[in-house]
C-alpha cells in the first residue's frame, strides 16, 4: 500500500468510522469539506509520525501541508526520502 492509500484508509477507518464518503479522493480538501477538523488532524499527525518514523517540524505544520491526502502524502514521502 502506498502512502496516499494508507492515509485514505486511516481517514475512512478511524475518522469516518468505516464509511466511504462520496467524492473523497486524493485531492479533496480535508478541512474545508468538513471531513477532518483540527483535533482529528493532530491525532492523524501523531499516528503518521509513528507509522513512518518521521517528525514534522513546527514550520511544516501548516494548513497547506494537510489540505489533501495527495499533499500530505507528498510531504511524508519527502521526509522519508530526506531521512535516507
Amino acid at each position: 500500500m502506498n502512502v496516499q492509500q494508507d492515509i485514505y484508509q486511516l481517514i475512512v477507518q478511524r475518522y469516518l468510522m468505516g464509511r466511504e464518503v462520496e467524492g473523497l479522493n486524493m485531492d479533496t480538501h480535508l478541512t474545508e469539506t468538513g471531513i477532518l477538523d483540527s483535533f482529528m488532524l493532530v491525532g492523524m499527525l501523531s499516528y503518521l509520525e509513528k507509522k513512518y518514523d518521521i517528525k514534522f517540524g513546527s514550520n511544516e505544520i501548516v494548513p497547506e501541508n494537510f489540505s489533501s491526502i495527495a499533499r500530505l502524502a507528498e510531504v511524508i514521502e519527502q521526509k522519508i526520502a530526506e531521512a535516507v
